[in-house]
């Protein structure tokens, strides 16, 4: 068990310090790596439904953006969820979308939010490794190894079923629900606890 342990901590840090350098690579050069994501993303999406209504094909740069695509809020963007819950796609993403995340309806009603396969891995690295990185590059910084450790959790990892083959969980949930068979290993809590059975 100890070793299971360690090798998760190192893994971890492993991939935390990858999120960390990325984050110090991107945020050296801002305008730049922003410019770069906003043509990349019209490119990539002019020919779903949402890119041709707001002319993704003619942004060449933020101007063209702020004049073309009008600012929005969910509810914009909610007929087209419905939509994809159906099966439709190439409406506002060209990518297949894996998973739904739910908002706790702090705000309203909650909100099913969309997620394709590299957001579902950025948010695994951003919401699990990148502490473990932070804390790995400090504990080197002292010239000493992240050790193994494992902590409680309190929060309850559960899913809904959205009746198209695919479910929605909470977004905070996401990493532990992909980490499930792991969790033993960096957690002390109760599976039951973790991942209770739902009715």
């Amino acid at each position: 068990m100890d070793i299971m342990w360690q090798s998760m901590s190192r893994f971890g840090g492993f991939l935390g310090n990858l999120v960390y350098r990325g984050s110090r690579h991107f945020t050296a050069r801002p305008m730049e790596v922003q410019n770069k994501l906003l043509l990349e993303l019209m490119e990539k999406n002019k020919d779903t439904e949402y890119g041709k209504l707001h002319s993704f094909a003619d942004v060449h740069n933020f101007d063209d953006f702020q004049r073309l695509v009008p600012i929005s809020e969910f509810e914009d963007y909610d007929p087209y969820i419905e939509r994809m819950l159906k099966g439709e796609q190439n409406l506002i993403t060209y990518k297949n979308i894996h998973r739904y995340v739910m908002t706790s309806g702090s705000s309203g009603k909650p909100k099913l939010i969309p997620l394709c396969g590299k957001a579902i891995w950025n948010f695994q690295c951003m919401g699990f490794c990148a502490s473990l990185g932070s804390t790995a590059n400090y504990y080197k910084s002292l010239g000493r190894k992240l050790p193994a450790q494992r902590s409680f959790l309190a929060l309850e990892v559960s899913k809904k079923d959205l009746g198209n083959g695919m479910s929605a969980s909470y977004m905070s949930a996401l990493p532990f629900l992909i980490l499930k068979p792991l969790a033993r290993f960096f957690a002390t809590s109760p599976e039951d606890l973790l991942y209770p059975e739902k009715p």
